[in-house]
């Protein structure tokens, strides 16, 4: 258990979850205490009656610069207790709490940590200090130069070992030619050897896992043997050398329950996606992730994408909200690898032309022949009362797009003593 109150946490480091392991070497005779100062003068009053230690502990963090240590095996942290302390310092209260148990501890700065009873002599810090060769000290962080807390670093051969503080910082007596194993869950453990060396920094490597052993399930992957949820996944092995221009064609038959349907077989057209059949009366298509941002399937290129994660029931929607029912396609894109560059280009060419020839008549003189004449065939009669006249107005302005000045679309004339409107317009 470790418990904060006043040191300051990176934001990365909250994240983690802490496995502290501890140990107190004795060289194979005692248990190390360390005589602390800061412990002796501290004095603190509680009054807890029937409390846990677990609870008696975070009472003395409220009110100390002290912070505990323990492994839940060695401690019964859930034990309960009384404490009626009046102004007594740390170390007469721990005593007072631990002397049931099988337990012990030993004081280091302002850490306590939790031990388990030892037969043998007491050997005080300061003798084993004199006891070891040279001390090594350094830092523990990732490729990013975040502090990595508890991380493990044992002298190899022996069982001489300790933990990384809050700030990713150790010190440990080791021998002159010790050589350090340093590890820490998900990353590679490293050995460095200590001769000539007072101080050690090291980066650890995260242990890569297998892209073909996880599933893209939402922001983050997760081992496909875990999942409850309905998840189908096919990766860029599954494409290769497949003769595809498209992602829609690249799913195409390859995942179960996910449809796709082409309108037509016109360049550039994309295929309609569902996933289970009827989604709505007002339909709806899957929502489409590409590397976590929202896009469209067919404006990637398919040599770009590493693996493709199709989720397909409601428990999507726990993840993306409403935009999931009906279902996520999800499009993770491959990681550039360091090495030779390598250039490779692809090409389609189309052509689209038209069904139909598109000189439509577009002046009024001629279609309005057409008709009068196709009318005159087959009723015998004509369809408009123009006079030659008529005729000729309109078939001046055959060639005006736009209204000209000079010949109005709309003439005026008498006819009969009264104005006659008439139009002669494109």
């Amino acid at each position: 258990m470790i418990k904060n109150k006043h040191l300051g946490l990176k934001k990365a480091n909250i994240r983690r979850t802490c496995r502290i392991m501890f140990l107190c070497f004795t060289l194979g005779i005692g248990v190390c205490f360390s005589n602390n100062s800061y412990s002796q003068s501290t004095k603190i009053s509680l009054n807890l009656k029937n409390k846990t230690i677990k609870q008696v502990f975070s009472e003395i963090e409220k009110n100390s610069e002290f912070i505990f240590f323990y492994q839940d095996d060695i401690l019964n942290a859930d034990r309960k207790v009384t404490v009626n302390a009046d102004n007594e310092t740390i170390e007469q209260i721990l005593n007072e709490v631990l002397s049931a148990t099988g337990n012990t501890y030993f004081v280091s700065d302002r850490s306590i940590y939790i031990i388990k009873k030892a037969s043998g002599n007491i050997i005080h810090e300061e003798n084993v200090v004199q006891q070891q060769k040279k001390q090594i000290t350094g830092t523990v962080t990732d490729k990013e130069g975040e502090a990595i807390i508890g991380a493990n670093i044992v002298e190899k051969g022996t069982t001489n070992g300790t933990v990384t503080d809050i700030d990713g910082r150790f010190s440990l007596g080791v021998e002159n030619d010790a050589v350090l194993s340093i590890s820490y869950i998900g990353y590679v453990m490293q050995e460095i050897n200590t001769a000539g060396k007072g101080r050690i920094d090291v980066i650890l490597q995260e242990d890569q896992q297998g892209l073909e052993e996880l599933v893209v399930i939402g922001y983050g992957t997760q081992r496909k043997v875990n999942l409850t949820g309905a998840v189908s996944q096919i990766t860029a092995e599954d494409m290769k050398d497949r003769p595809i221009t498209k992602m829609t064609q690249a799913l195409q038959g390859v995942i179960p329950n996910l449809n796709i349907t082409f309108g037509s077989g016109q360049p550039g057209t994309s295929g309609s996606l569902n996933i289970r059949g009827t989604t709505s009366i007002n339909g709806g298509s899957p929502l489409v992730l590409i590397d976590g941002v929202p896009g469209n399937i067919d404006r990637i290129n398919v040599n770009d994408v590493a693996s493709i994660s199709v989720l397909k029931d409601a428990s999507a929607s726990a993840v993306y909200g409403a935009r999931a029912a009906f279902g996520v396609i999800l499009i993770t894109t491959k990681t550039p690898k360091a090495g030779k560059m390598q250039i490779n280009y692809q090409n389609n060419f189309a052509w689209t032309t038209h069904a139909t020839k598109t000189d439509f008549i577009t002046d009024g003189y001629t279609n309005a022949k057409i008709n009068d004449d196709a009318f005159y065939r087959g009723q015998a009669s004509h369809l408009f009362r123009y006079t030659e006249e008529d005729w000729a107005e309109m078939e001046s302005r055959i060639g005006d797009k736009t209204e000209n000045p000079d010949r109005p679309w709309v003439v005026v004339k008498q006819v009969g003593g009264r104005d006659r409107y008439n139009y002669y317009g494109n």
